[in-house]
């Protein structure tokens, strides 16, 4: 990455936590400098990516680093609530000590909420990092999530395992639109149908026009519904939505989406299945 582009992103980074800082009643934050080995993280912060600290050290400038925002700890040490990748660059390059924002949450809670307000709006947390931080933040809506696809042997990750789901967003609007029992009805009409081994059973649009099917059909048997779902594959079901979608953007003229039209399929595949 560019030094000026580096600099766009630490100018950038640093108006959002002030900005954040501000609007959530946290004042301006004390400066202390704090030895590395004080520093850790708590549940609700991703995981340290090497590639992106690798790549931190390579493009150091004292100049453009922006200070990491901790909190104290019980303990003696320092929860880093925004900064854990350069707390991990200064460990590489043998810095033992640097300068930190001290905020003072004594709330775990608290703590996490303003991780995720701190990076809202920031490309680099991914949706299955945010949906971790707002369920340690405890979040009702991911607690519940969280256990709806605990029961079923799933997890919110961005790891590709046969376990894993990484599309958070659209879980969540499948949650807030039609609620425990229906994220409950799509997620058991994809493991009834498909094999852990199909990549595709928990895309987005696979999820997304299940969800719409069983809204525009709230009396569908799930039954029936699996087993029209059985006679393809994730993969082949997405193939004839988009060539549906295709056909009415490109030659009917008509609007429509890409969930609209795989969910039209699996109309076509429910009315051909037997209960």
């Amino acid at each position: 990455m560019a030094t000026k582009t580096r600099s766009k992103i630490n100018e950038s980074r640093a108006s959002d936590t002030r900005r954040v800082l501000a609007e959530y009643g946290y004042g301006t934050a004390t400066v202390m400098d704090i030895p590395t080995k004080l520093l850790v993280i708590e549940a609700f912060q991703r995981d340290l990516s090497d590639e992106a600290v690798e790549e931190m050290a390579r493009e150091y400038d004292r100049n453009q680093f922006q200070l990491p925002t901790v909190c104290p700890l019980p303990d003696g040490t320092y929860s880093t609530i925004d900064g854990w990748h350069r707390v991990g660059m200064a460990r590489e390059l043998g810095i033992t000590t640097i300068t930190c924002q001290i905020v003072h949450l004594p709330r775990y809670e608290d703590r996490a909420r303003l991780f995720i307000n701190l990076n809202r709006n920031r490309r680099w947390l991914g949706p299955a990092p945010t949906f971790k931080s707002e369920f340690e933040a405890g979040a009702s809506w991911a607690v519940e999530v969280a256990l709806i696809l605990s029961d079923r042997g799933l997890e919110m990750t961005s790891k590709r395992i046969p376990n894993g789901m990484g599309c958070c967003d659209r879980i969540r609007k499948i949650y807030t639109t039609g609620g425990s029992v229906r994220l409950r009805h799509v997620l058991d009409a994809v493991l009834a149908a498909w094999p852990d081994t199909d990549p595709r059973r928990f895309s987005a649009d696979v999820l997304g026009a299940i969800n719409a099917f069983l809204s525009n059909n709230p009396k569908a048997d799930l039954g029936r519904l699996t087993n029209g779902l059985q006679t393809v594959t994730g993969q082949h079901l997405l193939a004839l939505g988009a060539q549906r979608w295709y056909g009415w953007k490109m030659i009917d003229g008509r609007g429509g989406s890409k969930i609209e039209a795989i969910s039209e399929e699996i109309k076509k595949l429910y009315a051909k299945a037997r209960a």
